[in-house]
């Protein structure tokens, strides 16, 4: 089954937070993996609208490509410098994160580092 394109970005999103980083002991820098980012977002090569996709660790950038093409209309791939127009689309995603993180507080005074 095919899922809706931004159900199988979602997705891919979560596979890329939780399979890609690989965290090393304290003093050592964060990995990513380039192959395993590549696979999920395979998806998204050829010519249909595609993705940015940047990860970010302790304010250096470990990782940022761009998949698929920002107009398909003049054959532009997307690259780490493509703009998207997203405008109120993140407050959905907001919300959601912050009612997942809600749910599993028990201590109001908890932050969420721990």
């Amino acid at each position: 089954m095919k899922l809706p394109y931004a159900v199988s970005l979602l997705v891919s999103i979560s596979l890329l937070l939780t399979a890609v980083i690989t965290p090393t002991p304290a003093a050592a820098k964060t990995e990513v993996s380039s192959k395993a980012v590549d696979a999920i977002f395979s998806q998204f090569s050829g010519n249909i609208p595609g993705c940015s996709v940047g990860v970010e660790h302790k304010e250096q950038t470990i990782f940022a490509k761009g998949y698929g093409k920002a107009n398909l209309d003049y054959n532009i791939a997307n690259t780490i410098h493509t703009r998207f127009r997203i405008a109120s689309a993140t407050k959905q995603f907001t919300a959601a994160a912050v009612a997942l993180l809600a749910d599993d507080f028990t201590d109001i005074d908890q932050t969420i580092t721990q």
